[in-house]
């Protein structure tokens, strides 16, 4: 399939370096179509392996938004099939989002994270998501979101029997809205 066209032209002779920013092109591009052929496919598995190698071609010829847009691609489709993998390509998004200031992105893929972990049934792992998620959130200014984020932190920490926890963050939360 296109994902054997990636990894040809990644193959491909470079002399003294000329044509190494088209050959990394040339399989990103592959890799991408590969990939949603994959989709279309419902094969979400593979779809995420090949998105992660585009994101990885496209990281060779210094395209950060690209590559990062893979890793997320990749996500979604791990999220279908696979928890564990999802999670690991989500941070690794928050990672690049937070290495250029994106802390918006980085936030709203923090909530995304907490929401597979939820439906995995990792409250603790959720919780600590949620939270990362509210802190990115309200660093970039996005209180009401970063709130809403704050209100699964305090659910999920009174289900762990943090009831503290729980209480001091919904006493906040009633203080903001006076």
């Amino acid at each position: 399939m296109l994902d054997a066209i990636g990894e040809n032209a990644l193959k491909r002779v470079t002399i003294f370096g000329f044509g190494k920013t088209q050959k990394y092109e040339d399989a990103a591009e592959a890799f991408k179509g590969s990939g949603n052929a994959y989709k279309l496919a419902s094969l979400w598995q593979s779809a995420g392996d090949v998105f992660l190698k585009a994101s990885d071609a496209y990281e060779m010829v210094d395209s950060a938004n690209d590559s990062t847009n893979m890793i997320i691609e990749a996500a979604q489709c791990y999220r279908k099939v696979n928890p564990l993998d999802s999670v690991k390509a989500y941070r690794r998004a928050i990672g690049k989002y937070n290495d250029v200031g994106k802390f918006g992105q980085s936030a709203r893929y923090c909530k995304e994270m907490a929401e597979v972990y939820e439906a995995d049934n990792k409250k603790i792992d959720a919780l600590a998501a949620y939270q990362e998620a509210a802190d990115l959130f309200n660093s970039d200014n996005k209180k009401l979101t970063g709130n809403q984020c704050l209100v699964k932190v305090a659910t999920l920490a009174s289900e762990a029997g943090e009831l503290m926890r729980a209480a001091n963050i919904y006493e906040e939360l009633g203080k903001e809205s006076m």
